[in-house]
C-alpha cells in the first residue's frame, strides 16, 4: 500500500456514500409503423419492450432529484427549483408507468382524436377549485379534471361537477345595478350514464374491465353524434358513425396537458354504413 492510497482511506468518513453503479437499460425512443395487422402486432410488442427501460429511467430520474432536494436542504439553500423539478420528474414516472400498465394490459396506443369524455379518475374527495364568477353571463360551468393520479388510486367520476348556482346585485360606480354570477362546485358525481348506443355487453364489459384496472386518467368517446365537450352523456345523446371508446392518461407540466391515448372497445353496426 502506497503513502497516497493511506492518505485516501484515512480521509473516507461515514458520510461517503456507495453508489450502485450496476448500468441501467438504456431508454431509446422508437419510432413504430404498421400497415397490417401483423405489423400491428409486431408494433405492440415493440412498444412493450421500450417502456420498461424507459419506466427505469424515469425512476432514476426520481432519484436524482430527490438527492438535489435533499443536498439543496442541507446545504440551507432554497429548494423551490429542486422541489419542481422533482414534482416534474414523479409525474413523469406515474405517466409512462400507465403508459407501461396499459401495454401490459394489451390496450394499443392509439391518436387522441377529439370526443367527449364520459369518465375521469380522481383521488381527490371534492373539486379542487369551486368558486366561479362571471359578470357578463352564466357561462358554460367547467367540467372536472383528473389529477393524474398512479394506477389504481381514486375513483371515476362524471367529467360535469355539482354545482350550487346564485346571483349577486350590487351597484357599479355610476351607480347602476351590477349582477355578478356565481357558480360554486360543491362535490362530484359518482355515476355516468352511458347512452342507449352504447349498452351492448361487449361494449359495458371492456368499460367495466378498463374501469376496474385504475389504469386511465379519463374514458371518452369518439364519435358521439350531437354530443358537444361538457355535455353530459344519456340514454337520448345521438351517436354517429362507429364510435370508439378510448382511455387517456394524463401528466401536467405547468399548464402544459399532455395525454397518450388507448383503445378500449370499438364496434360497428353494418346498419350505419
Amino acid at each position: 500500500m502506497t503513502d497516497e492510497t493511506q492518505v485516501v482511506e484515512e480521509t473516507m468518513t461515514d458520510e461517503t456514500q456507495v453508489v450502485d453503479e450496476s448500468p441501467l437499460p438504456m431508454a431509446t425512443d422508437i419510432v413504430v409503423v404498421a400497415e397490417t395487422r401483423e405489423e400491428m402486432a409486431d408494433a405492440q410488442r415493440s412498444l412493450v419492450g421500450w417502456i420498461q427501460p424507459k419506466i427505469a429511467q424515469m425512476a432514476q430520474d426520481v432519484v436524482e432529484a430527490q438527492a438535489n432536494v435533499d443536498l439543496a436542504t442541507t446545504r440551507k439553500w432554497s429548494t423551490v427549483a429542486f422541489k419542481k423539478a422533482l414534482v416534474l420528474a414523479q409525474g413523469r414516472l406515474t405517466y409512462y408507468q400507465k403508459i407501461g400498465a396499459a401495454l401490459e394490459a394489451g390496450y394499443v396506443i392509439m391518436p387522441d382524436l377529439p370526443g367527449v369524455t364520459i369518465a375521469v379518475r380522481t383521488s381527490q374527495s371534492r373539486p379542487r377549485q369551486t368558486r366561479y364568477e362571471s359578470r357578463w353571463s352564466r357561462r358554460e360551468l367547467p367540467t372536472a379534471l383528473s389529477d393524474a393520479s398512479a394506477v389504481g388510486e381514486g375513483k371515476y367520476v362524471d367529467p360535469n361537477m355539482k354545482f350550487h348556482c346564485w346571483d349577486k346585485t350590487d351597484k357599479d360606480e355610476r351607480g347602476n345595478d351590477r349582477t355578478t354570477h356565481i357558480a360554486k362546485a360543491h362535490s362530484f358525481d359518482s355515476e355516468f350514464e352511458f347512452p342507449v348506443a352504447l349498452v351492448k355487453p361487449q361494449v359495458l364489459d371492456a368499460t367495466n374491465k378498463a374501469l376496474l384496472l385504475k389504469i386511465f386518467d379519463e374514458i371518452g368517446i369518439i364519435g358521439a353524434g350531437s354530443a358537444r365537450p361538457g355535455q353530459k352523456l344519456n340514454a337520448t345523446t345521438q351517436l354517429h358513425g362507429d364510435p370508439i371508446l378510448l382511455g387517456r392518461v394524463v401528466r401536467y407540466e405547468g399548464r402544459e396537458r399532455i395525454t397518450c391515448a388507448f383503445l378500449i372497445t370499438w364496434w360497428l353496426d353494418t346498419k350505419t354504413i
